[in-house]
């Protein structure tokens, strides 16, 4: 049997997806919140700082993915899981991207309200070409 396949996984194994995310998810608040605490900005230098956007990267993904699985499981209720695992990952990815690039913005003295506008567009954008492209 073939099978459906979602982010390279097959459907059956979703749950693998899902107990590496709930595991690692604790770890990488820990790294956001030794980034806050013990990394000097200024001292670090590149790595110290991509470290600290990376974790709260993963961090933000793991926690908007199990809120939207969640959320979905409440009001979607005959959605199959595999389906609202995969669309709750993928927005996690968007919010995360949404959220580390407001931050960075932020710690260049870029950010703007029409920054963040031709952000939130281009990831709807992307949202709205995934979705129209990949029809299940």
């Amino acid at each position: 049997m073939a099978g459906i396949w979602c982010f390279g996984v097959k459907c059956n194994d979703t749950w693998k997806v899902s107990i590496f995310n709930d595991f690692s998810h604790p770890f990488m608040l820990g790294g956001v919140g030794i980034g806050c605490f013990f990394i000097d900005p200024e001292n670090s230098g590149l790595i110290g700082i991509l470290i600290f956007y990376l974790a709260g990267f993963f961090a933000i993904v793991g926690t908007a993915s199990i809120i939207g699985f969640l959320s979905r499981r409440v009001f979607n209720k005959y959605e199959h899981t595999f389906l609202q695992v995969k669309n709750s990952f993928r927005q996690a990815i968007w919010f995360g991207i949404l959220v580390v690039g407001s931050l960075f913005l932020q710690s260049k003295d870029l950010i703007a309200w029409w920054n963040l506008v031709v952000l939130i567009l281009v990831l709807v954008f992307m949202e709205a070409m995934w979705v129209a492209f990949n029809k299940e």
